[in-house]
């Protein structure tokens, strides 16, 4: 691991990935400014974040397809670019259907950037350390996240809505470090390829990759409905949702630190045995999780958040593994599935705790990931790597 944070080429795809997802949660922060300046109701601002959030993870699949057929090295700083001038835009737009229009577009940029990142990523780590180059480039997207509300809150307030023009510069300048790291990622690939123990072609299951999206989606259902209700779950049982607010945010750092351990030790254990491992325990975790309140809370959301990001970043490589000569199609399918899945599944959840209770909902919710640890016996074994990613 500690050669890989040392590599010259994962800093600036991770940096990459950190930009253009601090733009991914910006908008929540910019929607107060928009309904003074426009008018908006609740409706017409909740309709702003899921375009947005639809047209970026529909959209990877696609652009991963792209990179697969074409191999452009384009993608992931074009994709960088694109989101840096159409946001920069939403401080300027004179009217609501402008706003939809510019944010539509503008979504189209994180769906861009993604596959070929994470693509680019795989390639840095070689087949000895895909896992734990893809966790820390899944790292860089969560801390940009997680940044996002603070850098537009300061932005905002300063100059209030076209504060986000001033985001453009700096954002800018990446892309184009990026573009200029692209040439040196494409001759590592080729080192790679070159390098790499020739190996009878294995035959793929379809019912292994059925069961790795299944096992995807019951996650992404699981964090999201977590994540959306536990607010009101406090509320509700009398507390704040400061409170509530501490425990997500210690929750999600534990993701972030699971995700790079959770690579990590799949380089060295396999993939499909920390995955097993990983979602075994998370379903109790979890379950004691929702059970929990502050202060306790607060210590139950650790295993919760390292055993969840655990499989983050394995299940993107188990997914190119899988597909290796559509990596690109792979990486889109799992992180704009991992999205949508969860939006799906926060809607359900809501239904279920309507009929029968929030606590219950969220109780149900909370063991899912025992299904995906069963489904985890369709998974092939990650094969031994034969090639170690030079050090660069």
């Amino acid at each position: 691991m500690i050669s890989l944070l040392r590599n010259r080429l994962l800093w600036p795809v991770s940096i990459g990935h950190f930009t253009i997802d601090l733009y991914t949660n910006i908008l929540p922060i910019a929607l107060p400014f928009l309904m003074e300046s426009l008018n908006l109701s609740f409706a017409a601002a909740g309709l702003i974040i899921t375009l947005y959030q639809l047209t970026s993870s529909l959209s990877q699949p696609l652009f991963g397809y792209i990179a697969d057929r074409f191999g452009s090295r384009l993608l992931a700083p074009l994709g960088i670019a694109w989101a840096a001038v159409l946001m920069a835009l939403i401080g300027f737009a004179p009217d609501y259907s402008t706003l939809l229009v510019i944010v539509f577009l503008g979504g189209f940029g994180s769906g861009c950037f993604h596959p070929q990142g994470a693509m680019n990523a795989s390639w840095v780590g070689g087949e000895r350390s895909r896992a734990t180059a893809v966790s820390i480039f899944m790292l860089g997207g969560n801390m940009g996240f997680a940044s996002g509300p603070v850098v537009a809150a300061t932005l905002l307030g300063w100059m209030g809505l076209r504060g986000t023009v001033l985001m453009a510069i700096p954002t800018l300048t990446i892309a184009y470090w990026l573009h200029r790291a692209m040439v040196a990622l494409d001759q590592h690939r080729q080192v790679v390829e070159a390098t790499r123990e020739q190996k009878a072609p294995v035959k793929m299951a379809a019912v292994g990759l059925v069961s790795l999206i299944l096992i995807i989606m019951m996650r992404s259902w699981t964090l999201a409905g977590v994540t959306a209700f536990l607010p009101l779950l406090y509320k509700g049982l009398g507390h704040s949702v400061e409170e509530a607010s501490q425990t997500m945010f210690i929750m999600l750092l534990s993701v972030a630190i699971g995700g790079l351990l959770g690579g990590w030790l799949s380089d060295i254990l396999g993939r499909k045995s920390v995955t097993f491992v990983s979602l075994l325990l998370l379903a109790p975790a979890t379950y004691l999780f929702v059970g929990a309140l502050p202060p306790w809370s607060l210590v139950a959301a650790i295993p919760v958040g390292l055993f969840m990001g655990a499989t983050y970043g394995i299940t993107l490589v188990m997914a190119q593994e899988m597909l290796p000569k559509n990596m690109g199609v792979a990486s889109g399918l799992v992180l704009g599935l991992a999205f949508v899945t969860g939006g799906i599944g926060v809607s359900i959840t809501g239904l279920a705790a309507d009929s029968v209770g929030l606590y219950q909902a969220l109780a149900v919710t909370s063991l899912m990931p025992l299904v995906s640890a069963l489904l985890c016996i369709n998974l092939r074994p990650s094969p031994a790597g034969h090639t170690k990613a030079p050090a660069l």
